[in-house]
């Protein structure tokens, strides 16, 4: 009878130590989640502080030999291809048209009372943006007197945590760098709207690819490199 006492006793021990163990580990569990939560969102607002910094070198780089904007314009909301439940609480942002950013680079070496050609140059990188690094690129493509246009589509970095979160992997993406093309149109009268063409690498070379499927009007000439050209595959 004592035997069995001892056992029964022990079995609680055991029982209520387990749940002191599952207790910690779930409070453990929550603390790092927490700190994972927290870490993401530094990094978020580091991206954007050395989006910041990058932006004035794009200014330093070209300086001698293009004129460098940054504009703002708006793509499809984020709501454009799927079902929205009215009574969300996103609904609002679903609904209206996202923000987006876009480099214009225009050669200080054009000539008055002539038309020119547009370049769309999406960048490449799931999640990346138009960083300073590629200057030798549009330097090199402002000696041949192109302007460009350098659209930071919807899941670029250094915009914020919901900016980065709203990429469709190369669905609205496509849209929002149709609309840079058409704002550059619409916005310089001085570009040929007949002879546009657009150029990427990677996922950039994917978007390349999407646009010229989904608008052929709009453009006349495309280059791909090293496109993802297996969304399924690479999406696994």
């Amino acid at each position: 009878m004592k035997l069995n006492a001892i056992f029964l006793l022990l079995a609680l021990a055991i029982i209520a130590l387990q749940l002191v163990l599952i207790g910690r580990i779930g409070s453990i569990n929550e603390t790092l989640a927490d700190q994972s939560i927290e870490m993401d969102d530094l990094r978020h607002q580091f991206n954007r502080v050395n989006k910041n910094v990058d932006d004035i070198l794009w200014f330093k780089k070209l300086e001698g030999v293009a004129y460098v904007d940054k504009v703002e314009l708006t793509g499809p909301p984020l709501g454009a291809d799927k079902k929205i439940s009215i009574g969300s609480l996103d609904s609002m942002y679903l609904t209206n048209p996202l923000r987006i950013k876009a480099y214009v680079f225009i050669p200080k070496a054009l000539e008055e009372a002539q038309q020119y050609l547009l370049l769309v140059l999406p960048h490449g990188g799931v999640h990346a943006n138009f960083g300073s690094g590629y200057s030798h690129i549009v330097a090199e493509l402002m000696a041949q007197r192109y302007v460009v246009i350098a659209p930071e589509y919807r899941g670029s970095t250094g915009y914020g945590k919901r900016f980065y979160q709203s990429i469709d992997y190369g669905g609205l993406e496509n849209q929002d760098v149709k609309a840079c093309r058409d704002y550059m149109i619409e916005a310089y009268g001085f570009l040929d709207q007949t002879r546009v063409g657009i150029l990427g690498w990677s996922h950039g070379g994917m978007i390349t690819l999407m646009n010229l499927f989904q608008y052929p009007d709009s453009y006349q000439v495309g280059y791909a490199g090293v496109p993802v050209s297996d969304v399924v595959y690479r999406l696994g």
